[in-house]
């Protein structure tokens, strides 16, 4: 349990210097603070060389807590890392997989795509909006729309949006829908070992730390739309 602690004290400071890298290139968007380490988003131009060395560091944790299981990686970040957002993150890094950008959308948007733990596929659309809540006169937001669709659905290549309604929209959330897949993967693999008690802890979590990631239904299949 030494060296898991030690790997999440090492992620919790990697994640805050991911975010401070991310932050300090100012491209004229808000994007969101915390997100998966493999969603490159290109609203904040090209990434330097620094931050893609931290994206690789996060990549690797995730991929290491992976291999030391849900449970343990749930338990040890729950009783010894903190509260609130940065636990979050840490506990969706345990859950993260990697993103492929599937299209290019209008004005610095982007289609995202990967597969979710019950084989369905995570669909995950943004970009620019109109001003930023705090700053709309200097700063743009960035909206993020999230689908969970059965491996089938003629949308989930990514090369098309849904004509159904998004899963979920991040509205006024600092941080990327991505957590959101990430956190749902991590409590299906807790159900799915049977451990009902880890699962309950993190269904506990405040809402303002956590929007609970509830498993989805197969959604209706319906006609492709362009965007």
């Amino acid at each position: 349990m030494l060296g898991l602690t030690l790997l999440l004290t090492k992620a919790a400071t990697t994640l805050d210097q991911f975010c401070l890298a991310r932050i300090s290139r100012d491209a004229g968007v808000l994007t969101p603070e915390y997100l998966d380490p493999s969603l490159i988003l290109a609203a904040e131009d090209s990434p330097t060389a620094a931050e893609a060395a931290l994206r690789a560091t996060l990549n690797q944790i995730a991929a290491q807590l992976q291999v030391a299981g849900a449970a343990n990686s749930v338990r040890a970040i729950l009783h010894d890392h903190e509260n609130g957002r940065r636990q979050t993150a840490l506990l969706a890094l345990a859950g993260a997989a990697p993103w492929q950008m599937t299209r290019q959308l209008p004005d610095g948007g982007q289609v995202h795509c990967r597969l979710a733990a019950d084989g369905q596929v995570y669909l995950l659309a943004g970009g620019p909006t109109t001003g930023a809540t705090h700053a709309p006169h200097a700063m743009r937001g960035y909206g993020e729309r999230l689908w969970i669709l059965p491996a089938d659905h003629p949308c989930a290549d990514g090369q098309t949006l849904p004509a159904e309604p998004p899963t979920r929209t991040n509205g006024a959330s600092l941080d990327s829908l991505s957590l959101d897949a990430a956190l749902r993967d991590l409590m299906l693999r807790l159900a799915a070992a049977g451990e009902a008690t880890l699962l309950a802890d993190i269904q506990a979590l405040p809402q303002e730390a956590l929007l609970v990631p509830e498993p989805a239904e197969a959604l209706p299949q319906a006609p492709a739309v362009a965007a």
